[in-house]
């Protein structure tokens, strides 16, 4: 339900982020969620949410508004090992958080940023993936599909995900559910967003 909510408040979402009312934007939309959710569940679980939504017009930068509420990450990664953290995680102890959307909502996390630099990339993640890699792990992996080789000659990014002699994003996520899924039986959830990497 949450997925299919998000997907309806995308352009509201953008609309905000170009009119400088991100905060605003993401606390409506969760606040709906957390009380479809409430209305669902009864009261006896909940979700955590991460949403990550980027907006680019040709000619133009990038602008990346990312909210949360829980432990599920969002980082901003760059070839060469660059990792910005772009959540703030609710765990407070152990497998424990102070909040989750459907059970108690205190605070909707969020961050805008412009992207001026070339090739990022945006990673999701539950907290099943986030526990047991580094996350120099998504950068290394990142930056070793990124380039060809040594060299530094960069791969084209093709929109279908599929590898015609570029970045598949289907290869990477794959790659970093592998190497999560050895070293946990949590829910691992792992996806990204390729911009600028041509």
């Amino acid at each position: 339900r949450a997925v299919s909510m998000v997907r309806e408040g995308v352009v509201s979402l953008i609309q905000a982020i170009y009119g400088g009312m991100a905060e605003t934007g993401f606390r409506v939309l969760f606040e709906e969620i957390h009380g479809a959710v409430a209305r669902e569940l009864g009261g006896r679980g909940g979700t955590t949410l991460s949403v990550a939504v980027a907006v680019a017009a040709e000619g133009y930068p990038m602008w990346l508004g990312v909210a949360n509420v829980g432990d599920s990450a969002v980082y901003l990664i760059r070839p060469g090992g660059g990792v910005e953290v772009l959540t703030q995680s609710d765990r407070v102890e152990g497998n424990v958080i102070s909040q989750a959307l459907g059970v108690r909502l205190s605070e909707v996390h969020v961050r805008v940023r412009q992207i001026s630099e070339g090739c990022v990339g945006v990673v999701a993640m539950s907290d099943g993936v986030d526990e047991v890699l580094d996350k120099v792990f998504y950068a290394d992996v990142f930056t070793k599909m990124v380039y060809k080789d040594l060299g530094g000659s960069t791969w084209s990014v093709r929109s279908s995900g599929k590898r015609s002699g570029g970045f598949s994003a289907r290869e990477y996520v794959a790659t970093v559910l592998r190497a999560a899924l050895a070293l946990t039986r949590d829910n691992a959830t792992f996806g990204v967003v390729i911009y600028g990497c041509r």
